[in-house]
């Protein structure tokens, strides 16, 4: 059941089970089963990270198993603003495990780089599985290694990750999953190219992108980061910058 405010999640809660309650015993009962969820989070987060005991065995798990990945598998992190009540704008950080299966590629024109990479091999993620907390990034990285355990991602046989290039999620990915393969995703890699492309050299940057011609886009943003043009430099510098620390992650 979801709500903008506990009041309205009260009158909610009436019209479902036709009991009567109010606000204030929903506010209750939500933050008193939060703060009991959260500890318990904390309690899990610390056996999982917690150094290897002399009497433990390899094959012990520390976790209980749930829903278990053992081909493919994806973990994905990200970080958004939230406006928390009487404390401001805060950041929410979050991760998704799921599972990856592969499809059959589709035929190719060979018209455009771009439909010959629409037409590779796609992948369907299933099987979701989320941690979420207002953390900062170690927090999250505990989070992130304790529902990797719960997944079983130390035995699956390939590993991903598909991230939007921050380096703290790069950091505490490559931490926690060493083996996983890092990608910056496509979506977060144009719009950086589009949003200072736009203003600098109109469409033409935005073709170059669309059809997957990257390196071009950069090379371009790069020249016109040195020109000495006001309205490119701090924006075209800041894009190439970010290529240049990713570039084995495309």
């Amino acid at each position: 059941m979801q709500a903008p405010s506990f009041d309205l999640a009260a009158v909610a809660f009436t019209d479902a089970v036709g009991a009567r309650t109010c606000g204030e015993s929903v506010r209750r009962v939500t933050e008193g089963w939060g703060k009991q969820r959260e500890a318990g989070r904390e309690r899990e987060a610390a056996c999982a990270m917690a150094l290897a005991q002399k009497e433990e065995r390899p094959e012990e798990q520390r976790l209980a198993l749930r829903d278990p990945i053992e081909e493919q598998g994806n973990v994905s992190t990200d970080g958004v603003m939230v406006l928390v009540r009487e404390e401001g704008w805060k950041e929410v950080k979050l991760t998704t495990i799921s599972a990856v299966h592969q499809l059959e590629a589709r035929a190719s024109s060979g018209s455009s780089p771009l439909r010959d990479r629409e037409a590779r091999a796609h992948v369907k993620l299933t099987c979701h599985s989320y941690q979420a907390g207002l953390w900062d990034a170690d927090t999250m990285g505990e989070q992130q290694y304790a529902e990797g355990v719960r997944r079983g991602l130390d035995a699956c046989g390939r590993l991903s990750s598909v991230n939007d290039g921050a380096v703290w999620i790069e950091r505490i990915t490559r931490e926690n999953f060493p083996e996983a393969v890092q990608i910056v995703d496509w979506s977060h890699a144009s719009e950086r190219l589009w949003a200072v492309g736009s203003a600098v050299f109109g469409a033409a940057t935005r073709k170059a992108v669309d059809r997957g011609m990257v390196e071009q886009a950069v090379a371009g943003q790069g020249r016109r980061a040195g020109s000495g043009i006001p309205r490119a430099k701090t924006g075209a510098a800041e894009c190439v910058k970010y290529f240049e620390t990713t570039p084995n992650r495309f």
